[in-house]
């Protein structure tokens, strides 16, 4: 998506931002205009705060409110897993952690390795379920706009998949480390399964380990001859053949292995973030035809701004991305994914849920824009009934394929 002059002189400047210093880059201008209403009139007043996700939004009739950014207290008992074990926690070669256990790795981000140190906090912070879960016959949504009516939202689901990605309709994603499961459960992070996918309706698992030397193992059912069949992948994505369907859902739930990437913190600034939708599911009005993106409040959030650059080459050719993400909750805040010169970008939409006297944060939708079709858009399509996150634990066998080579290979 093309910047205006503002927005890139604003990046300018945010490049000689010092990586540790706090509030906005020389320049940037520091008030906080609660109440006032962005439109596709006045969005060169806030571009430089805007990801380029929320502002394709905003162009194509979306209206968002600023309201009073609010604090978001940690789980308390992750707060007190920080305040345990983060003392102990150190970058060694190649920016890999070390002796993490539990809680936020670094809850200073200073020099040297920065912008690793914010990556950590994304892949372990504070409101990354230990399980999350979308039970959909439809995961996603996909819209064309015509720009005589770039108002109008005209339903296209026929090409939500155009690149062919064999996006899952069913997802689940389970974490073994962090304070509510303890330390990494037999060097696993996470495991992942993926049902319903693509045209063949299929099924994938993966296991992320610890060991960043070690790749992940990745199962794929097919259907057609009713085996599984295994593959490894170094584990970055989104990569070149995984775009929206590694990012929608993933990037909120289960970040990249930070190890896969070089990170450099571009700075820190202030950015517009959507973290208290109404309900899950808002973002778009599909009720009347053609669909309309709605109204949303969000804040001005003060963000961390990290280029990621694959480490080396691998086969499924991993790609570049500059991510925003929040520095009080380190919740992913919108990215620019550089499959070509020109962007995909990213914005997702955040909803609070109050769990046993505690802040939980529900993933609302997710508005993905492919630089290679203009004036289209992948949403997600979620309702409460289909977004589970911290639900009961989930049997093994979903994720061992040789427990399931009799099966249909569903869950």
């Amino acid at each position: 998506m093309k910047r205006t002059i503002a927005a890139l002189v604003f990046c300018l400047v945010a490049l000689a931002t010092i990586a540790s210093g706090d509030g906005p880059p020389a320049g940037m201008q520091t008030w906080e205009p609660s109440g006032e209403m962005i439109t596709r009139d006045n969005i060169e007043k806030f571009l430089p705060m805007l990801p380029a996700g929320l502002a394709d939004a905003i162009r194509h009739g979306m209206t968002v409110r600023i309201v009073p950014s609010r604090r978001l207290d940690w789980p308390s008992q992750y707060q007190q897993a920080t305040e345990k074990y983060s003392g102990q926690v150190v970058l060694g070669s190649n920016d890999s952690i070390q002796n993490y256990a539990a809680g936020l790795p670094f809850p200073s981000i200073t020099p040297p390795g920065a912008g690793a140190k914010v990556a950590y906090n994304w892949r372990w912070g504070p409101f990354i379920p230990t399980e999350a879960s979308v039970d959909s016959s439809q995961k996603t949504r996909a819209f064309h706009i015509d720009a005589a009516s770039p108002d109008r939202l005209i339903a296209d689901d026929s090409q939500r998949d155009y690149r062919n990605e064999s996006d899952c309709d069913r997802m689940l994603f389970v974490h073994y480390s962090g304070v509510t499961s303890g330390s990494a459960r037999d060097g696993v992070n996470y495991r992942e399964r993926g049902d319903e996918c693509g045209p063949d309706r299929g099924a994938a698992i993966e296991t992320e380990y610890m060991d960043p030397a070690r790749d992940d193992d990745v199962w794929f059912f097919v259907p057609s001859v009713r085996r599984w069949r295994q593959t490894e992948l170094r584990g970055g994505y989104p990569h070149q053949s995984c775009t929206y369907s590694c990012v929608q859902f993933a990037w909120e739930y289960a970040p990249p292995k930070t190890e896969v990437y070089e990170y450099r913190l571009i700075g820190k600034q202030p950015v517009v973030g959507c973290l208290d939708a109404p309900a899950v599911g808002s973002g778009i009005d599909d009720i009347r035809e053609p669909a309309r993106f709605e109204h949303l409040d969000c804040e001005i959030r003060d963000a961390y701004v990290i280029d990621m650059q694959p480490r080396q080459a691998s086969p499924e050719r991993v790609i570049p991305a500059s991510v925003y993400i929040d520095a009080e909750t380190y919740l992913y805040l919108g990215a620019e994914i550089y499959r070509d010169s020109t962007p995909d970008s990213d914005f997702p939409i955040w909803s609070r849920k109050n769990a046993g006297g505690e802040t939980r944060m529900m993933l609302a939708n997710d508005f993905y824009w492919p630089a290679d079709r203009p004036d289209f858009l992948i949403a997600l399509n979620l309702t409460s009934d289909t977004v589970t996150i911290d639900a009961a634990d989930k049997p093994a066998a979903l994720f061992n394929p040789r427990a399931q080579q009799l099966s249909d290979g569903r869950m």
